[in-house]
């Protein structure tokens, strides 16, 4: 038998190659929100540095064109290192704080300048021609969040990952959330992995766990009349969902989606108001509105002002809530890829809120085949909104007017809101 060379599985191996180098974080990158600096020709990406620190760090140097480094000092912070809001933000040399707000060393102004950056590269990349607006400053850094995911550790207690681990940094209270202090209160409810709750203005909270059990007879003492809604699945066991706004009245069960914040949440939704209004006013004041991915019905409640909407949803707690949030407005209840073009009139705009993935293939089929002048298109994630803006480009749509919202300060995350213009 012929002897297997195992250099490459020998950690002495391995730990010959690791090179160690200084060099100043350059920039900001999407998705974990690493600095990226560049040395021999690869990228290399730095978790917890800003821009403009000068680090020594530790990399391996790989076929691939990028490597991800681990920090060992901070030999000289950037002018535009902040202090963070949170004690249990990991600041590095050390990664054992908190990573679940990785940009909260970074200052808000070179926050918003980064996520441009990031927006521009997306488009150049997918080939779509627009210069980025300004990123428009959302709410508050602090108490921003009235929704969060935190992990649950064996033990019980909650937290949020560390940075590049699925080790669990237990906390008892979180400053960015609007209500800080109610992190201490969900210990030991929840024998799940994740445990999502949801506040309202009002101080209520609605607990969601998608796999396990919540102790309902504990959650209620400790929340006492706050508590309004409990779900574990698709089962609801315990109330009957979260008004998040009142203006007009929106409401979501304790796993439905919602921005992250109210300030996120009411900005979005003006946004779209305030795009489409002038295609109604050329229109002669009312337009006809086909929406994908409507959800709960957030954005269509708003919607109605402006026009007849159709809306298209498929989840089952969305479709149960809808008409409540939205009286009397025409619900099709199925996934957007089952559509059948032939069965719906010309439209004059195509609103879309679709998931971080984007638009699927099969879901731009149907959209291929329907009939409409202008599309509201809504993306959270950069690189999937700028691949969905050329796909409507393809099918003669040109951008009219962006807006790029900073809805989740203090991390990499953003909206982008695009309208365009069937070309001919």
């Amino acid at each position: 038998m012929k002897r297997r060379n195992r250099r490459h599985s020998d950690p002495r191996h391995r730990s010959s190659r690791e090179r160690r180098d200084t060099a100043r974080v350059e920039s900001l990158a999407a998705g974990a929100g690493d600095g990226v600096v560049h040395l021999d020709g690869r990228t290399v990406f730095l978790p917890g540095t800003v821009p403009g620190d000068t680090v020594q760090f530790v990399w391996t140097p790989a076929r691939r064109s990028w490597s991800r480094g681990r920090v060992e000092a901070l030999v000289e912070p950037s002018p535009h290192r902040v202090s963070p809001l949170c004690p249990a933000h990991a600041v590095p040399p050390s990664a054992s704080g908190c990573g679940g707000c990785p940009w909260m060393s970074v200052s808000r102004c070179v926050q918003l300048d980064a996520k441009r950056d990031i927006m521009d590269r997306a488009l150049r990349i997918h080939h779509v021609r627009w210069d980025v607006p300004d990123v428009e400053e959302v709410g508050p850094a602090a108490g921003y969040r009235w929704r969060a995911r935190f992990a649950v550790a064996p033990d019980g207690r909650v937290g949020f990952r560390r940075a590049g681990s699925n080790e669990i940094h237990p906390l008892n209270e979180c400053p960015v959330l609007t209500h800080p202090s109610d992190v201490r209160l969900l210990h030991g409810l929840a024998d799940g992995r994740e445990l999502s709750v949801q506040w309202n203005t009002l101080g209520h909270v609605a607990l969601h766990v998608e796999r396990g059990r919540i102790d309902v007879e504990l959650a209620i003492e400790r929340f006492g009349e706050r508590l309004v809604c409990i779900t574990s699945g698709r089962t609801t066991v315990y109330g009957d969902g979260i008004l998040l706004d009142d203006s007009p009245p929106f409401t979501v069960t304790a796993g439905g989606f919602s921005q992250a914040g109210p300030w996120a949440n009411r900005a979005l939704v003006d946004a779209a108001v305030q795009m489409l209004r002038p295609v109604a006013e050329e229109s002669g004041g009312r337009i006809s509105i086909l929406e994908l991915y409507a959800g709960a019905g957030n954005i269509t409640r708003r919607l109605v002002s402006l026009g007849q909407v159709t809306a298209v949803e498929a989840d089952p707690d969305s479709v149960a809530l809808f008409p409540r949030n939205v009286p009397g407005a025409h619900l099709i209840r199925v996934p957007v890829e089952s559509i059948d073009p032939d069965e719906l009139p010309d439209f004059d705009v195509l609103v879309l809120d679709p998931p971080r993935t984007g638009i699927s293939s099969e879901a731009f089929r149907v959209i291929r085949g329907l009939t409409f002048r202008h599309v509201l298109l809504f993306s959270c994630d950069p690189m999937n909104g700028a691949r969905d803006l050329s796909r409507f480009a393809e099918i003669s749509f040109s951008i009219k007017e962006m807006r790029v919202l900073d809805t989740m300060p203090g991390t990499p995350h953003f909206e982008v809101i695009s309208l365009l213009r069937r070309s001919f």
